[in-house]
C-alpha cells in the first residue's frame, strides 16, 4: 500500500497542475483530486474545448510524472431534500463521473444526501429512498466507464444518515450494483466514536477508497497521522495500519491534509510533506510495529 495525498494540500490557490509537479518532486505517486481543486482558477472557467485540452494536458503531466489518480472527490453531493434537487445533483455527478473517467481515476468519492439543515422535514425513509434512487442512476451511468463510486462515511452532527458503516452497506445492498463501494474516512469515523480498525473490517471488500486523517472527538482536523500526542490522540495508528495490512487492502491510502485555504507558504508545505510521506509510509509498512 502506497501512502498518497490530496492535491489541494497546498490550497486551491496553487493550480492543480503545479500541485502535481510539487508532489511529484516529494515522491508521491498516488493522488486524490478534489473537484473544488479542478474547478479552481482561471483554467477551470474556460469553455468545452479548453476543458478537453486541459484534460489531455493533465493526463500527460500525470503520465510524465508516473503518477495516478486513484480517487476523484466529487464537488457535488447527493440531495434528498426534494426530487428536483435530487435530479439536479445526479446530473451534475454524472458529468463528474465522465470527468473522473477521462482523468483515469479509479474511484469517485461521494457524499450522500441527508444533511440536518437541508432535510429537517424529510423522513428517514424518504432520505434513504432518495439516496438509493440516485445511486442506482449513477451506477447505471458508471457502467459505461471504468469508474466506481465510493460513498463516504459522514459525521452525525451534520448528516442524518451514512455515519455508520452498516448504513452505507444498507444503501449498497439496496442498489445492488458492483459499481458502488465505500470510502472510509478515518477521521470522520473517529469523531463519530467508531472503532476504526473494526470499521475497516466491517467494510470488507466494499472498501475501495480512503481518507487517512487524524482527528479528536468534536474536531474534524484533517491532520496527518501522528500529528497529536499519544496521550491526547484517540487514534491508534499502529492498529489502524496493521488492520489495513491484515485485510489486504489493495489500494493506496490517501492522506487528507488541512491547508486547502492555502494559508501556508508552499515551500513550508514541501518541507512538512516530504518527511511525513516517508514516516507514514514506514508506518503503513509496519516498520515501527513491535
Amino acid at each position: 500500500m502506497n501512502f498518497g495525498i490530496v492535491t489541494d494540500c497546498y490550497g486551491v490557490v496553487l493550480s492543480l497542475e503545479d500541485s502535481i509537479r510539487r508532489l511529484n518532486k516529494l515522491g508521491f505517486h498516488d493522488l486524490e483530486i478534489p473537484g473544488w481543486h479542478w474547478n479552481a482558477g482561471e483554467k477551470a472557467s474556460s469553455g468545452t474545448g479548453r476543458k478537453a485540452e486541459r484534460i489531455k494536458e493533465v493526463c500527460k503531466l500525470l503520465n510524465d510524472c508516473a503518477m495516478r489518480v486513484h480517487q476523484y472527490h466529487s464537488a457535488h453531493a447527493l440531495s434528498a431534500a426534494s426530487e428536483s434537487l435530487r435530479m439536479e445533483q445526479v446530473n451534475r455527478i454524472k458529468e463528474t463521473i465522465d470527468l473522473a473517467s477521462e482523468l483515469s481515476a479509479a474511484v469517485l468519492v461521494l457524499h450522500i444526501g441527508g444533511r440536518h439543515d437541508m432535510c429537517a422535514n424529510v423522513t428517514d425513509q424518504a432520505i434513504f429512498d432518495a439516496n438509493a434512487k440516485s445511486l442506482a442512476e449513477l451506477a447505471q451511468h458508471a457502467k459505461n466507464t471504468p469508474v466506481k463510486i465510493a460513498i463516504e462515511n459522514l459525521m452525525s452532527d451534520v448528516y442524518r444518515q451514512g455515519c455508520r458503516i452498516s448504513e452505507l452497506k444498507d444503501l449498497i445492498r439496496e442498489v445492488n450494483s458492483e459499481k458502488i463501494g465505500i470510502c472510509l474516512d478515518t477521521g470522520h469515523a473517529n469523531v463519530d466514536g467508531l472503532d476504526v480498525p473494526e470499521a475497516i473490517r466491517e467494510c470488507g471488500s466494499l472498501l475501495i477508497a480512503t481518507h487517512i486523517q487524524e482527528t479528536c472527538p468534536g474536531n474534524d482536523l484533517h491532520a496527518l497521522p501522528f500529528s497529536l500526542r499519544r496521550v491526547k490522540s484517540t487514534m491508534n495508528w499502529f492498529d489502524i495500519f496493521r488492520t489495513f495490512r491484515e485485510t489486504q487492502y489493495p489500494f493506496p491510502l490517501i492522506g487528507e491534509c488541512a491547508n486547502n485555504t492555502g494559508e501556508l507558504p508552499f515551500d513550508l508545505v514541501d518541507r512538512y510533506l516530504e518527511p511525513q510521506r516517508l514516516l507514514i509510509q514506514d508506518a503503513v509498512d509496519g516498520k515501527f510495529d513491535k
